[in-house]
């Protein structure tokens, strides 16, 4: 509970920071969200914070209820090949 109460902090702290998916870049097909509904926020941003903001997510990397979930979904020897996304999702939004 404390890691993510600090991760909900360290987002909202950093609101400049996400973006809105849309047009070209949306996700959904509804109508609603391809011409300017409530989309999904992005930011790739969070390694990049100031401490304490990105000490959250770098230790969700490594965090021992993490590793053995996604080595269970993609194999052994995972490796992070992009930047990470951090997500906000409104009720409603796309996603």
């Amino acid at each position: 509970a404390q890691e993510i109460q600090a991760a909900n902090e360290a987002i909202d702290a950093h609101p400049q920071d996400f973006r809105r998916r849309g047009g070209v870049t949306a996700l959904a097909t509804r109508e609603a969200f391809r011409d300017g509904g409530d989309g999904r926020l992005d930011c790739g941003k969070m390694f990049e914070w100031d401490a304490p903001y990105c000490d959250p997510f770098r230790r969700f990397l490594c965090h021992p209820g993490v590793i053995p979930a996604v080595t269970d979904l993609v194999g052994a020897g995972l490796r992070l090949d992009h930047a990470p996304l951090c997500f906000i999702h409104r009720q409603g939004g796309e996603g």
